[in-house]
């Protein structure tokens, strides 16, 4: 039984058209998806009049036996997801204002990502094919170490 198990996980980030007087546009993470290619590098995958969809990152989800218990909590809370951590970019000769800097299965992961300034934290499904991962890792995984 492995202590962990790494998935590669693409990540879908929308750019949308908001009436804000000093912001633009917003930048969101708005799904993942299995099997991604191993470089997304901004691979714009749809638009439309207020929005644009990139392949913004390939990133690996990597699932931890210390970890089970914060998955049980996401996958009781009613809609299992994965949290994608967006990070604010500083470098001006960049065309993109944010980077993904991680994704997590673990709510108790995301909150103290949630707690950095430069860091937002955005909460998306879990495909049906990641959610069987994910309960069978936890499965394998049932209990907390004794203490010895």
């Amino acid at each position: 039984m492995p202590v962990e198990q790494t998935i590669a996980l693409g990540v879908v980030v929308a750019r949308e058209k908001i009436d804000h007087p000093w912001q633009e546009y917003r930048w969101r993470a708005i799904s993942v998806f299995l099997d991604p290619p191993d470089q997304a590098n901004w691979r714009q995958l749809m638009k439309d009049r207020g929005s644009t969809h990139y392949h913004a990152a390939t990133l690996p989800l990597v699932l931890h036996r210390k970890e089970t218990m914060s998955y049980r909590v996401n996958l009781a809370n009613g809609e299992p997801s994965i949290y994608v951590v967006l990070r604010e970019v500083s470098d001006f000769g960049s065309h993109y204002p944010v980077s993904v800097h991680a994704v997590t299965a673990s709510p108790f992961e995301a909150q103290s990502y949630s707690d950095l300034a430069f860091d937002s934290v955005d909460r998306v499904s879990m495909p049906e094919r990641l959610l069987a991962m994910v309960e069978a890792f936890v499965g394998e995984h049932p209990g907390d170490e004794k203490f010895i």
